[in-house]
């Protein structure tokens, strides 16, 4: 048993090359993948391969290196789709990271906020799923809710989060639920499919931080239906990027444009002014 985990760690040094090297004259032992995961061969082959070959813009050029480069682009969006079962390749968002796509969210999305609307986020959240609706109710005059763990009850020391206060939290001043999937702080894995269910029957969308989930449960946009999950591949490939799948585009206000998204936003906004959920 002993030999056959050696040789696997032996497997998995040898697809890295950074574990190859020594810190204080030993083999390094990384543990920070939370943050920063180191790459493997593949994904450094790749990079290379595409700077070398396909270093181009994405869907702004008209010659074959931007034809491949948006080739690969859409070939990456297709298999993350497929990946955690979105409707399409236009939910999936790339941006720089988990925070990068939170703060998207509650920049675009809580513009629409006004005095007495609520935000409800959750007990153990990372500073990355506080902060940003902080900011966004500050706004607009709108109030952050916690919906509190047992530690902050005084009712228990595991840190859960306690959902049966939930039902008395949501109202028709709650426009947004953040939730977390599981919690970097404790480890714990809430039931957002359950959540997610009672925030829909109250006509409240909801969004899920799924940093820490992602690598532990297979997910489906199709069965949450929310309008973002929020995940960082970072955690896989060590490639810094953030996938969002994200419901109800048409329902935003833009977050930045260049000349080309200006273009697609003027479209988009003609369908919106037709879009009765968007009123």
């Amino acid at each position: 048993m002993e030999d056959n985990r050696s040789k696997i760690l032996s497997e998995v040094r040898g697809m890295v090359p950074a574990l190859s090297g020594k810190m204080n004259g030993e083999p390094l032992v990384y543990l920070d993948n939370a943050a920063t995961t180191q790459k493997p061969s593949q994904v450094l082959d790749f990079l290379s391969d595409a700077m070398v070959h396909s270093n181009a813009n994405v869907h702004r050029s008209m010659y074959e290196l931007s034809d491949r480069s948006t080739s690969l682009y859409e070939v990456a969006r297709e298999k993350v789709r497929s990946f955690i079962n979105a409707p399409g390749r236009e939910n999936i968002i790339f941006t720089s990271g988990t925070t990068a796509s939170i703060n998207l969210v509650a920049d675009t999305f809580c513009r629409r906020l006004k005095a007495g609307d609520e935000i409800l986020i959750e007990g153990d959240s990372h500073h990355s799923n506080i902060v940003p609706w902080q900011l966004a109710a500050e706004r607009n005059g709108a109030v952050v809710r916690v919906i509190p763990t047992d530690v902050m009850l005084g009712k228990g020391r595991s840190g859960r989060v306690a959902f049966e206060e939930l039902d008395s939290m949501l109202s028709d001043r709650v426009k947004i639920l953040a939730l977390t999937h599981i919690s970097n702080i404790t480890g714990l894995v809430n039931p957002v499919g359950e959540i997610i269910s009672k925030a829909h029957a109250r006509g409240i969308p909801v969004l899920v931080d799924g940093a820490q989930g992602i690598v532990h449960e297979r997910w489906t946009c199709r069965r949450w239906t929310v309008i973002s999950m929020l995940f960082p591949p970072i955690r896989y490939t060590g490639q810094r990027a953030s996938e969002s799948c994200t419901e109800r585009l048409e329902c935003w206000n833009p977050f930045r444009l260049t000349w080309v998204e200006e273009i697609w936003w003027k479209r988009l906004h003609t369908r919106r002014l037709h879009t009765p959920s968007c009123r």
